[in-house]
């Protein structure tokens, strides 16, 4: 589909918005900038129209992508992220905050 009007209707809108896998491919569609698709959406809302949110791209979803890029699968390059992250870094939680040592960090602190 390609670019429509810089103001579709409100059938045209929510066709988009419902049919869009993000908020920049409804802008583009629509030829409008995301701030405003995001406006009109949150407007429609208020109005009691139950539009589906968009939400910020997950580390899953931006490692699907540079998996795409790079020509393998998100579960190979999971578990090559995994694998380095062990072997490299070691993780301790304290009080919710998630704190990476290097290895030699871990030796006890005088």
């Amino acid at each position: 589909m390609g670019c429509v009007s810089s103001y579709a209707d409100f059938e045209k809108f929510v066709e988009i918005w419902e049919k869009s896998e993000t908020l920049l491919e409804v802008a583009e569609k629509l030829g409008i900038g995301k701030t405003q698709a995001s406006v009109r959406a949150g407007r429609y809302r208020r109005e009691g129209i139950p539009l589906k949110y968009y939400g910020r791209r997950t580390k899953l979803d931006k490692l699907a992508v540079l998996a795409k890029v790079r020509g393998v699968n998100k579960e190979a390059l999971t578990e090559d992220l995994e694998s380095s992250l062990r072997n490299s870094i070691s993780t301790e939680k304290l009080t919710g905050v998630e704190l990476r040592l290097p290895p030699e960090s871990e030796k006890s602190i005088d």
